[in-house]
């Protein structure tokens, strides 16, 4: 009959085991603050910014095409290209689509949150003193 003898393993096994989890352990909680810092110290207002901001840029580049678009039917009118009804059609459109984007703009501009501290009677007397 043979008796049983006790697991053994030394102590430097079960630390190093141990050191691994509570590693893993840190990781995972640092990412999980990371992620979830931008709701706890008003990032929602950083997060809307950005949208926004990023809005605002594409807007202003299909702006940019128009006026582009613009200059280029001014070029090919002058170059004698373009009869003046599809000149006058041509640049009417894209002004207008230009037109439109500006009013685009100009909304999401005014409706966008204006940051803490910041009131429009400072913007309009900024300067004038």
């Amino acid at each position: 009959m043979r008796i049983a003898q006790p697991l053994s393993f030394s102590t430097s096994e079960f630390i190093g085991e141990n050191m691994e989890a509570l590693f893993i352990l840190i990781v995972f909680a640092f990412v999980i603050a990371l992620i979830a810092s931008p709701f706890f110290r008003g990032g929602a207002e950083v997060w809307e910014s950005t949208v926004i901001d990023s809005r605002l840029n594409r807007l202003n580049s299909t702006k940019d095409s128009y006026y582009t678009a613009i200059k280029d039917v001014d070029f090919e009118y002058a170059e004698g290209k373009l009869s003046e009804n599809d000149y006058n059609e041509l640049r009417g459109y894209y002004k207008e689509k230009a037109i439109m984007t500006i009013k685009e703009m100009d909304k999401i501009k005014a409706a966008a949150p204006h940051p803490k501290g910041h009131d429009k009677e400072k913007a309009h007397t900024k300067g004038k003193r």
